[in-house]
């Protein structure tokens, strides 16, 4: 064939795969998300620090287990010409608490005794990119492979009698990342996004998963409305110089928001 036959071709298949993705639920080229979660924590976790103390103590037994407002943004940037896509994300929960303590918690060294009122404090924060590549990108379904990277930061803090003890811990997990999404009509749309992956990675070793399963609505062509349910487990051990944190950890709960794609 010659080379004049093939220039309309390549053009005409180019042009194709544009038009496919165009009908495609994820044809923006920029997405932006922001919304807010009540997410409750549960779990356990051990804290030692240089070679000290450390006992398993339960979230809820030290006054942690309270569902707190969650603020989350996400924005994701596209080539819908050949399905294409990053995202930047970020969720920060935080609480406080009081609490009678069951049992003795060693805590980095320094024991509190069954009895003990105790004040605590709690954080956990999760910064997040992704680039993924959509085999398939339908009109009504499609769905999305990729790599993602979660910066984990995670605080904690008991406080008896004027004493008080705290861990700062932070980390870069990878992970393996999918999205998939279902648009039965053109103003809705329901998307799942599944991150995880267990490796050790530096001072850290364990698993990190999250899922999120969300219905966007679109009134207007641009603007919409975001509900659904977020989850993160987290079963992580940091260890930084002398001191070691294991974090057994779950935060789930609903969310709504604003949508805005271009």
């Amino acid at each position: 064939m010659h080379i004049r036959h093939l220039l309309p071709l390549t053009l005409l298949a180019i042009a194709g795969t544009a038009a496919a993705a165009d009908d495609g639920s994820w044809d923006y080229w920029v997405r932006a998300q922001a919304s807010a979660g009540m997410l409750g924590l549960s779990g356990d976790a051990k804290f030692s620090d240089k070679g000290l103390g450390g006992s398993q103590f339960s979230i809820s037994d030290v006054g942690l287990d309270d569902s707190e407002v969650t603020p989350a943004l996400e924005l994701s940037v596209g080539t819908p010409i050949f399905d294409f896509h990053g995202f930047i994300g970020w969720q920060s929960w935080s609480t406080d608490g009081a609490a009678e303590i069951s049992e003795e918690i060693d805590f980095g060294g320094t024991t509190f005794t069954a009895g003990t009122a105790v004040k605590s404090e709690a954080s956990l924060s999760d910064l997040y990119a992704e680039v993924n590549w959509a085999p398939i990108a339908l009109d009504v379904a499609g769905f999305s492979i990729g790599l993602a990277a979660h910066q984990i930061a995670v605080t904690t803090s008991l406080e008896s009698n004027g004493e008080k003890v705290e861990l700062d811990e932070s980390g870069i997990v990878p992970t393996l990342a999918l999205r998939a999404y279902v648009a039965p009509i053109d103003a809705i749309e329901v998307e799942i996004m599944a991150h995880g992956l267990a490796v050790p990675a530096g001072d850290i070793s364990g698993s990190l998963a999250i899922l999120q399963g969300q219905v966007s609505y679109y009134p207007l062509e641009n603007i919409g409305v975001i509900g659904g349910w977020r989850h993160t487990m987290i079963d992580l051990e940091f260890e930084d110089g002398g001191s070691k944190v294991e974090a057994n950890l779950a935060l789930s709960g609903p969310f709504l928001g604003l949508a805005a794609q271009f």
